[in-house]
């Protein structure tokens, strides 16, 4: 047994743990000025610019982690000799990937405007 066969399903399972509180609280980050304030706080080592590049990207975080995670899980310990599996992974994957342009977009662009939250438009 190796180290990486320790580290991997420990990364995993926290990177799932975490996209789903994210996805869970997304509501919140939408909705809420508090949660993603104007002002960055001071933890925030960037610009000012930097923090509201990253305000407009934060809610579009979750739904791409979770098809990265969901993936790596069927990758690693599905049937990968299943079409099923594969199509699935493939699909979720294909998800992730689209979806990283149109975080980048969002950040850089300011663009599409419904999903960037209503107080960072």
């Amino acid at each position: 047994m190796n180290i990486e066969s320790i580290l991997f399903p420990g990364v995993l399972v926290i990177f799932t743990g975490i996209s789903l509180c994210l996805l869970i609280n997304i509501r919140s980050f939408y909705n809420d000025p508090s949660r993603l304030p104007i002002k960055p706080p001071a933890w925030w080592p960037y610009t000012k610019k930097g923090w509201r590049i990253w305000q407009r990207a934060t809610p579009i975080v979750a739904p791409l982690g979770l098809p990265f995670s969901i993936a790596g899980f069927l990758l690693e310990y599905g049937d990968t000799s299943s079409p099923v599996i594969k199509m699935l992974a493939v699909l979720l994957f294909f998800m992730a990937f689209f979806g990283v342009p149109i975080g980048i977009l969002i950040a850089f662009m300011g663009r599409p405007k419904w999903l960037i939250p209503p107080h960072l438009r």
